[in-house]
C-alpha cells in the first residue's frame, strides 16, 4: 500500500495543498502524522474520496455550467422574489437551487418581505420545542436579503465570531457576539434584523450577547474564514459583497474616532487579506480607505483608516442607514 507526501496526494487529487489540508482537517480524506508531525494519506483513503467526488460530480454534471437562456432570466427576474428556491427550480429545471440562488445574487434580486416571512413561518413550525437549532439545514446566505447578509457579514467581521456550541456535541458551528451591557439595545436591535437566524440575547450586569442556533451557514462560513492553518482569511467571495450597510456594522463593532480620524481595528485577520478586501470595497464604493499598521502590548496590529474626505461622504449614507434601519440611538455617536 503506498503512502503519499502532502505534496504527492495534492498531485495525486489535482488539488491544492492548502485545499487538501482543508479536506483532512474536517475529516473528508482520512490522513495520518508521522513521529516529525509530517502529514501522510494512504492511497485507499484518496482513492476513497475521489470515488465519493465522482460519484458527487456525476450527480451534478447536469446542472453545472449551464448557461442562463433570456427566457430563464426573465422567469427568475418575474418571479425570483416572490418563490422559494426549490420553487424557482421546477420553472427553471436546467439549474439547481444553489446556482439559481447565486445568479439571484448576481442580478440584484432580493427575495420579498412576504417571502421572508412565508419562510420565517415555515422554519418556526419546524423548529423543535428546545428551540435549539434551526431544522431547515437547506437554507444559504443567498436565501436572506441583502440588508441581513449585510449585517450578519458586517458582524463577522466585527465583534461576531463563529464557533462550535461547547454544551453539546453540534455538527455544525453558530454565531455569536458579546458588547457591554451599555449596548443592550443594540445588542436586541442586531437579534431582531437577524431574526430568520433565531438569535437570543443573553445579558448580565456586565455583558450581554446574541448567539444563534447552530447551522450549516456557519460551518461554511467558519471553514472558509480558516481555510489555512488556522489563520483568519478574508475571502472575496464571502466578505467582497460588502456595501455602506455592512461597513458600518463593521465599524460600530470595531470602529471609532482616534485622534483626528476614524479608524476600525482588525482581528487577526490575515493582512494580504484585509488589504486586498480593501482594495475591493474601495473599487466598489468608491472610496479610500487603507490599512495601516500600529503597536499594540508589545506586537502589531492592523487598523483600516477613514481619513476625513471619506467620513465626510459616508457619515451622511450611514446617519440615512441609521433613520432606515432604526438602529438605536444611542450608537449613533459613532457617525458624528
Amino acid at each position: 500500500m503506498k503512502i503519499y507526501k502532502i505534496t504527492e496526494a495534492s498531485e495525486y487529487l489535482g488539488v491544492s495543498i492548502n485545499t487538501l489540508k482543508t479536506l483532512a482537517n474536517n475529516g473528508k480524506i482520512k490522513s495520518f502524522k508521522t513521529t516529525g508531525e509530517h502529514r501522510r494519506f494512504r492511497q485507499y483513503d484518496l482513492d476513497a474520496y475521489m470515488g465519493v467526488e465522482k460519484e458527487k460530480q456525476e450527480r451534478l454534471t447536469v446542472k453545472k455550467q449551464v448557461a442562463w437562456t433570456q427566457s430563464e432570466i426573465d422567469i427568475l427576474v418575474e418571479k425570483g422574489s416572490e418563490l422559494f428556491l426549490h420553487e424557482l427550480a421546477d420553472l427553471i429545471p436546467r439549474h439547481s437551487p444553489i446556482a439559481i440562488g447565486a445568479k439571484k445574487n448576481r442580478l440584484g434580486i432580493t427575495s420579498s418581505n412576504g417571502l421572508v416571512s412565508k419562510r420565517a413561518s415555515i422554519n418556526r413550525n419546524k423548529r423543535d420545542d428546545s428551540a435549539t437549532c434551526i431544522i431547515d439545514n437547506s437554507l444559504t446566505l443567498n436565501d436572506f436579503n441583502n440588508a441581513v447578509r449585510q449585517c450578519l457579514i458586517g458582524s463577522i467581521l466585527g465583534d461576531g465570531c463563529v464557533t462550535k456550541p461547547t454544551k453539546r456535541n453540534y455538527n455544525n458551528y453558530h454565531f455569536s457576539e458579546t458588547h457591554h451591557e451599555k449596548q443592550i439595545e443594540y445588542c436586541k436591535w442586531k437579534a431582531d434584523f437577524l431574526k430568520d437566524l433565531y438569535p437570543r440575547v443573553y445579558s448580565s450586569t456586565e455583558k450581554c450577547q446574541v448567539v444563534t442556533p447552530s447551522h450549516p451557514i456557519f460551518t461554511e462560513i467558519r471553514n472558509a474564514i480558516y481555510e489555512n492553518d488556522n489563520k483568519h482569511r478574508l475571502p472575496l467571495d464571502l466578505f467582497g459583497e460588502l456595501d455602506e450597510f455592512g461597513l458600518l456594522i463593521w465599524y460600530l463593532d470595531d470602529g471609532g474616532k482616534y485622534g483626528r480620524s476614524q479608524s476600525i481595528t482588525s482581528k487577526l485577520f490575515n493582512t494580504d487579506d484585509l488589504k486586498a478586501l480593501v482594495i475591493h470595497v474601495n473599487e466598489n464604493l468608491g472610496i479610500g480607505l487603507y490599512v495601516k499598521d500600529y503597536a499594540h502590548n508589545g506586537g502589531i496590529m492592523s487598523k483600516i483608516v477613514i481619513s476625513a474626505k471619506d467620513r465626510d461622504f459616508l457619515f451622511p449614507i450611514w446617519n440615512k442607514l441609521f433613520d432606515k434601519y432604526k438602529i438605536p440611538e444611542n450608537m449613533r455617536y459613532k457617525v458624528c
